[in-house]
């Protein structure tokens, strides 16, 4: 199953250079029905206007 049970995410960010938009936002919500918050970077790239590949980063280790 997924590691984040439930939460929201928060956009800051978005920049779009040709094919290629990079989102950073922070999340917050439940993990092990403990609260968690990190900040995270999506990197999507589009072929013909929809979404072909998607590479997260986050800034903890454990997700």
């Amino acid at each position: 199953g997924r590691p984040l049970d439930d939460g929201s995410h928060e956009i800051h960010d978005v920049v779009v250079d040709g094919n290629t938009v990079a989102v950073r936002g922070s999340f917050s919500g439940l993990q092990d029905g403990r609260e968690v918050s990190f900040g995270f970077a999506d990197f999507h790239e589009l072929d013909d206007g929809e979404i072909v590949r998607r590479y997260t980063f986050t800034d903890r280790d454990e997700v």
